[in-house]
């Protein structure tokens, strides 16, 4: 009988290589200690994207830095977020919707960096509390989320491209401390009546206001800050509703001297822009 020959150890280390190039092409990795395949979520506190739909896909992520790619929060049944509380950086978007439980958001406290971020649809969700540590997205878009009320939570936020607003129960824009939009989208919003807390913005691109009713409303509001010489030194594209237009006009409002195109009046039934 043939006695098989011992590889060499140059060509057994690579077999080895090419045997774990071959798992992470299969969505594991190797542990670098143990050599046992290992969940990618667990490897070296980086995760991998995905959609969470139960606790136990939740609890995947528990000691995670950072996750590549986007996340979605997406479950019938959680109540909480609390294994993520170590994720400091998704290198995509994280996207919270249709959690009808979720109560908060507080274990995203360890949250830095994240491309866009969309609150949709959680219906129990009444502040934003628990985004205290981020400091960088592109997009915060906020949708529906019927009892929230409250923005708080994002004064660490100051570096931001856009934001939209749309069909929230949110009274006030609190505690946005960012310089500079691209993009500002407030519409269908039936108790805002204040955008106070942009008092640093200096700068907008495209500007959209509509069915806002009592936005620029009521003398608590003295509108204030965001179209006032005070705040902003330059706009970009205008557009307001027809109320919401002639609101402006009542208070004798001016627009930045440096707000070079056409404000537009808009029909209230168009549908916000995304």
């Amino acid at each position: 009988m043939a006695h098989s020959t011992p590889l060499p150890g140059r060509v057994h280390h690579k077999l080895i290589l090419l045997l774990a190039c071959w798992l992470l092409s299969l969505g594991c990795s190797v542990h670098p200690s143990s050599g046992s395949v290992v969940p990618l979520s667990h490897v070296g506190r980086a995760g991998h994207g995905g959609t969470i739909m139960s606790a136990d896909q939740l609890a995947d992520y528990t000691g995670c830095t950072e996750i590549h790619g986007s996340l979605t929060i997406s479950s019938p049944t959680l109540r909480h977020v609390s294994s993520l509380s170590s994720v400091q950086v998704v290198t995509g978007d994280l996207i919270i919707k249709n959690n009808p439980l979720l109560g908060d958001l507080k274990g995203l406290g360890a949250l830095v960096k994240v491309r866009d971020v969309l609150i949709i649809s959680n219906r129990k969700l009444p502040n934003l509390d628990g985004l205290n540590q981020l400091r960088v997205a592109r997009t915060l878009e906020i949708y529906g989320n019927r009892s929230l009320n409250s923005t708080l939570g994002l004064g660490a936020l100051t570096s931001l491209s856009a934001l939209v607003v749309h069909g929230s129960q949110l009274s006030t824009v609190y505690s946005l401390p960012v310089v500079e939009l691209d993009a500002l989208i407030v519409t269908d919003n039936g108790r805002l009546h204040s955008l106070r807390g942009l008092t640093q913005l200096r700068k907008v691109g495209y500007l959209e206001l509509r069915n806002n009713p009592l936005l620029f409303g009521g003398q608590a509001n003295l509108l204030p800050h965001l179209v006032s010489t005070q705040a902003l030194v330059e706009m970009g594209n205008l557009s307001f509703s027809q109320a919401e237009a002639e609101r402006l006009r009542d208070k004798n409002l001016s627009l930045p001297q440096r707000s070079t195109t056409l404000l537009s009046l808009q029909n209230h039934s168009e549908s916000p822009r995304r």
